[in-house]
């Protein structure tokens, strides 16, 4: 998959996709051009805190739920199909949804 126009330098966030999609042993390329992802359809399983950049909790959470080993997600309450660790999360409120 290529991303074209793929920033070279960002302070943003989500740029952090870079080495999450490497370690969970994608191919990343980044050159002018755009960012560039493939790999052998193997995701492997990673221990992350997606404290800093949990808008890609969405993202991660989907690829852990087909990694082929088992996976930590720390620091974000809606990573499915992980084990659980740190705090535990907080109760629904009183609204019926997560507190944040």
């Amino acid at each position: 998959m290529r991303v074209p126009a793929w920033p070279q330098f960002t302070t943003q966030a989500g740029d952090a996709i870079r080495d999450i999609l490497d370690a969970m042993g994608a191919d990343v390329a980044l050159t002018r051009d755009g960012l560039t992802v493939s790999g052998t359809g193997e995701i492997v399983g990673i221990d992350i805190d997606l404290h800093d950049v949990g808008e890609l909790t969405p993202v991660v959470a989907a690829l852990a739920a087909l990694a082929d080993s088992p996976r930590t997600c720390a620091a974000s309450r809606t990573c499915a199909g992980t084990r659980p660790t740190g705090s535990p999360p907080s109760p629904p409120s009183s609204t019926g949804s997560a507190a944040t």
